[in-house]
């Protein structure tokens, strides 16, 4: 319950005392209210941020069923009886209703009505009354080989999209969801505690509600995960669940925090501790870096691959697991076949305009003409 209380880090003193005076109410309205607090209550709800705070939180703690209560506190006013001609003496004072005042059936009216409608939302979102969430935004985000993308969504969430990835965005007014079809994302997320944001990826869906992570789904199918700030949860996606409203993660579900990373889809899935200098590594790209600490020539080119639709061939096998380290900018193919040749004496050839080869230094090969 500590991440549901941070609604707002810069509320104002009032607001802090109506949330507080909101989570009193449902506390109280939860073991029974007497009929001093009935009558408190009545007036506080006369103020329409207070109701909206009441609905906000009683939706979040699941405890909307507290407010139907509220139907049993507050009557509409009976009808005024209508009044005949006196054609006879009238009856004893006693038997007589109390006329209300004007202002009394107004109030009582405004009151009255605004439970019904607070009563009317309580129900929908309880399920009572059957709906489909409605979709309000939905978008296609999209980046060919070798180009990387930034995205501002609807909710403020900003999105950096990798190198050849393909993304769908659906928001309704119920959850938030992204499809990562294919590629790499680093998200930051828009803080929204009704509407939880969830990334599907293969038969696994990342949910957060305020952080910074990165998805990035390999070719073999495995998903790396890496949190850089804040709190993300992981589940499994039954196929027959597709299409279906994710939902808030139970707190059961694998759980990531700031710095740790895990490897869905691998042999060992455990989550693991991982230090600011690996992160820096995995999330070059972000910056238009790519950064080797000691990779194989052939896991590097690999890596290279992704950004760029040129093909490349390691002719020699002893240079195969050959160690690269280093920093190469993004698209800079030229400046990374010179620091191959001058410091891991790796020569290349261009083939043709898709295809270089890579093979062990020849140092007779710069024999001057």
């Amino acid at each position: 319950m500590g991440d549901i209380l941070k609604f707002s880090k810069r509320r104002s003193s009032r607001e802090e005392e109506i949330f507080d005076q909101a989570s009193l109410w449902i506390a109280k309205m939860s073991r029974g209210l007497n009929a001093d607090e009935t009558e408190q209550l009545q007036g506080w709800l006369g103020e329409q941020r207070n109701r909206e705070v009441l609905f906000k939180m009683a939706a979040i703690w699941d405890k909307m069923d507290h407010l139907q209560s509220l139907a049993g506190i507050f009557q509409f006013p009976e009808p005024e009886p209508k009044v005949e001609p006196q054609t006879a003496a009238p009856s004893p004072k006693s038997s007589q209703p109390r006329p209300q005042s004007k202002r009394a059936r107004f109030s009582a009216l405004v009151l009255s009505a605004s439970v019904a409608a607070l009563l009317m939302v309580a129900l929908v979102f309880t399920g009572l009354t059957p709906t489909t969430p409605e979709e309000i935004y939905k978008k296609t985000l999209a980046t060919a080989a070798g180009d990387t993308a930034s995205f501002d969504l609807q909710d403020g969430s900003h999105i950096l999209l990798n190198t050849n990835s393909r993304l769908q965005v659906q928001f309704s007014n119920e959850e938030r969801l992204l499809i990562l079809e294919q590629g790499e994302l680093s998200i930051n997320v828009a803080h929204d505690f009704s509407r939880p944001l969830s990334v599907i990826t293969g038969n696994r869906v990342v949910q957060a509600v305020g952080t910074i992570f990165n998805v990035h789904m390999r070719d073999d199918q495995v998903v790396d995960i890496v949190v850089t700030e804040g709190k993300v949860r992981v589940k499994e996606v039954l196929m027959e669940d597709r299409g279906l409203p994710v939902g808030r993660l139970p707190e059961t579900a694998m759980t990531l925090v700031g710095g740790e990373k895990v490897s869905l889809g691998s042999a060992n899935e455990s989550v693991i501790k991982v230090r600011q200098a690996e992160i820096a590594v995995d999330l070059g790209w972000r910056q238009g870096n790519l950064i080797f600490r000691g990779e194989t020539l052939e896991q590097a080119m690999a890596e290279v691959g992704r950004y760029t639709d040129v093909e490349f061939e390691i002719k020699d096998s002893d240079i195969r697991h050959k160690r690269i380290a280093g920093l190469f900018k993004i698209g800079d193919l030229d400046g990374l076949l010179l620091a191959l040749d001058k410091n891991f004496q790796v020569s290349s050839e261009w083939v043709n305009e898709k295809k270089i080869v890579l093979k062990a230094y020849d140092p007779h090969a710069d024999i001057e003409r």
